[in-house]
């Protein structure tokens, strides 16, 4: 028996999970198992909720306004940014870690514009790492960025660090000139 499902899903009128339980309701009605594949099922499920999350996420970053500044709670804002870029450090073969201290106070600024300049750091430090493979004097070494917010010396601390091969001395006086 051969038999085809479509669905066309919208966000506004049925849920990840729900798309899923009629997939299910459909395999149990037409009398196939799901035994045999539950396995990869359940692979299916899991990616559904983590795109679902992904979209949930850039639909929240999206909506945001640009310009309003208030408090921001760093380590949600560092998270959503460490959400949005973590399949793309995976594939580029870099561990992206995360270390959020709960002391960690409230910043005054823009989320959105703090959550842009996060991804935009966490992306520059996996391809310094992701620009070492294939170097002979750094085989084997695990690629590593790690984000952390804490308290520091006058108030919050967001620091994105990676064990690339650093900024070569002849630019490091130059990295904040204009292009």
């Amino acid at each position: 028996m051969m038999m085809a499902v479509i669905a066309i899903i919208s966000p506004k009128n049925v849920s990840a999970g729900e798309a899923y339980a009629a997939f299910l309701s459909v395999l149990e009605t037409n009398g196939l198992t799901v035994v045999p594949h539950g396995r990869y099922l359940k692979i299916v499920e899991s990616e559904i909720f983590r795109c679902k999350g992904i979209i949930d996420d850039l639909l929240k970053f999206s909506r945001q306004d640009r310009g309003a500044k208030g408090p921001v709670a760093l380590p949600e804002v560092t998270g959503n940014a460490v959400k949005l870029v973590r399949h793309q450090m995976m594939i580029m073969g870099v561990d992206l870690r995360e270390a959020y201290d709960p002391k960690t106070p409230q910043a005054w600024g823009n989320a959105n514009q703090i959550q842009q300049v996060g991804i935009n750091l966490i992306l520059n430090a996996g391809q310094a790492c992701a620009a070492l493979k294939g170097d002979p004097k750094t085989a084997g070494r695990k690629l590593v960025v790690t984000v952390t917010c804490r308290l520091g010396d006058g108030g919050a601390v967001v620091e994105v660090a990676d064990n690339g091969a650093g900024i070569p001395p002849e630019v490091a006086g130059r990295i904040f000139e204009p292009f």
